[in-house]
């Protein structure tokens, strides 16, 4: 008592401990969980017991997901690009993509931090930018056009036509949540677990390519993206070759630099082994970016030569890919200019050269058959899975044209949001790289902001090479942009930080001096 008695004439705060000060949200929140899952326990045991390995599955998912919850702190965010690098979905009667379920399991644990260890919005990053706001209110409000409409007609499809547009609203709902609340220190690490995810992809697009089937895990009901076999492999070979490039000049180390060298040339045969034509192009341009990045003129000579005197002997006698499997005559088509009549594999891209050419004229037609559809293009109808499962041609062609699935970049956007949404895009889009570029050519892949850089610059430009053939809206594109930003500010109020400290630490030496002086010296 006297301890306490003089504590409190110094004027320092005494606090007893008692029951009711020890109830925090955190504790609660923890005796809330330990009692949960001691009631849970027996009830997953008896599951398992009683419905075997799918139960398993699911159990171990959702105790991944609930420690994922308690240790992921302003880590929050990683799931989600590592979770798109991979790819796949989940079936419970209709399709989740793992980009939306990443979100959630993303989220989950960003709401318990704020509930139980409020810190705050993270300072001293930029504004959000208006453009980004004007494109997300215009989506609402184009979302809700087309709700409006399917129900006036008669189309309902509330469900599915919601899932289009999320398609264009999930790199927002990051967006908000990364911009106030991302903690940008942890990029480095989400950079490398999106390569280790995308070999993984890989991986299991090579084993599918030689033994096909359709891989799902049960229980979870999941089938990632490499199921697909050499149709996804086309995408991920091209994302191994990028990362892998980046990751070559971060890393400086022998060791480092000859397995990431390694893992870049092996892009090369799994492009072709993947059949996509336009790929192969782009992995080449790749190449000579990279080159031109880091001013390797001899390389760049080089390369262009090899490039050169491959696409020459392809023309002068294209019978020349017939010797190689199917597969991969089918990627090396792409640099062959001439007639291909005598090809084995125009039989195979026949009828997708069809397709594509069946829907790049359907999507422009529509898009300009009235003014109102020119500006705010035609939204969403819902999709009629019995139509599009006959496999019927035209009755595929007309389900795609309903929902702007144009397999186009460029007729999917000016179809579906119309020419006032493209503008809006690529206003965002262009807020994102307009400073990437200079930063980029002057310090490299030098670090993490500019591996981002040089990741959306590389995708900006691959889309706007392959709108009119491929893609959708450029949701990587503003992921990727959002990463840059956020890197940035975060490395400028660093320094910002640094600068105040040492005027502070000058201004107290100076102080110091001046008391410690002879004042008839001073």
């Amino acid at each position: 008592m006297l301890l306490i008695a003089s504590a409190a004439k110094a004027g320092i705060i005494y606090r007893v401990p008692s029951l009711l000060n020890r109830i925090t949200p955190q504790r609660v929140f923890i005796w809330l969980t330990i009692v949960i899952g001691i009631v849970f326990g027996p009830v997953v045991v008896y599951f398992m017991c009683t419905y075997g390995l799918p139960t398993a599955f699911i159990t171990a998912g959702l105790l991944l997901v609930a420690t994922w919850a308690f240790i992921a702190r302003d880590r929050w965010w990683i799931p989600l690009p590592v979770a798109i690098t991979f790819g796949g979905g989940f079936y419970y009667g209709f399709k989740i993509q793992i980009h939306e379920m990443a979100l959630l399991i993303c989220l989950f644990p960003l709401v318990l931090a704020l509930a139980t260890r409020w810190q705050g919005a993270i300072t001293g990053r930029s504004k959000v930018p208006a453009s980004v706001s004007m494109l997300v209110i215009y989506l609402i409000l184009h979302w809700i056009g087309s709700l409006t409409y399917n129900q006036l007609m008669g189309l309902g499809g509330i469900g599915n036509v919601s899932r289009y547009y999320m398609n264009a609203f999930w790199p927002f709902i990051l967006f908000y949540a990364y911009y106030y609340f991302g903690n940008s220190k942890y990029t480095k690490a989400a950079l490398t677990l999106m390569y280790v995810a995308n070999i993984g992809r890989v991986l299991i697009g090579v084993y599918t390519v030689y033994d096909p089937g359709f891989i799902y895990i049960p229980g979870l009901n999941f089938f990632p993206a490499a199921a697909g076999g050499s149709s996804d492999l086309r995408n991920a070979a091209y994302a191994m070759a990028t990362l892998s490039a980046i990751h070559f000049c971060l890393y400086r180390g022998f060791i480092l630099r000859l397995i990431n060298g390694s893992v870049f040339l092996a892009s090369f045969p799994l492009l072709v082994l993947g059949g996509g034509r336009l790929s192969i192009v782009l992995l080449m341009l790749m190449v000579l970016g990279l080159s031109i990045l880091y001013r390797k003129i001899l390389l760049i000579t080089l390369f262009g030569v090899a490039v050169s005197t491959l696409v020459t002997i392809l023309n002068l006698n294209p019978t020349l890919i017939e010797d190689v499997p199917k597969i991969m005559q089918r990627s090396l088509s792409g640099l062959i200019l001439t007639e291909k009549h005598n090809l084995e594999v125009k039989q195979g891209t026949e009828i997708s050269d069809q397709w594509h050419y069946r829907l790049q004229a359907e999507g422009r037609k529509r898009w300009l058959h009235s003014l109102p559809s020119i500006l705010v293009g035609n939204g969403f109808r819902p999709y009629v899975e019995e139509d599009f499962a006959q496999g019927n041609f035209e009755d595929m062609l007309k389900t795609a044209i309903l929902t702007c699935s144009y397999e186009s970049s460029l007729w999917h956007m000016l179809t579906a949001y119309g020419l006032i949404g493209c503008v809006l895009y690529f206003n965002v889009v262009y807020f994102f790289a307009k400073n990437c570029f200079l930063r980029l050519w002057k310090n490299k892949i030098s670090d993490v902001e500019n591996a981002f850089s040089y990741m959306l610059i590389q995708s900006v430009i691959s889309w706007i090479m392959l709108c009119p053939f491929a893609g959708t809206v450029p949701s990587g594109e503003i992921m990727n942009g959002l990463f840059v930003q956020t890197i940035h500010d975060d490395r400028l109020k660093e320094e910002r930080l640094k600068e105040e400290e040492e005027a502070a630490k000058k201004a107290a030496s100076g102080a110091g001096l001046a008391e410690g002086s002879d004042p008839e010296q001073v």
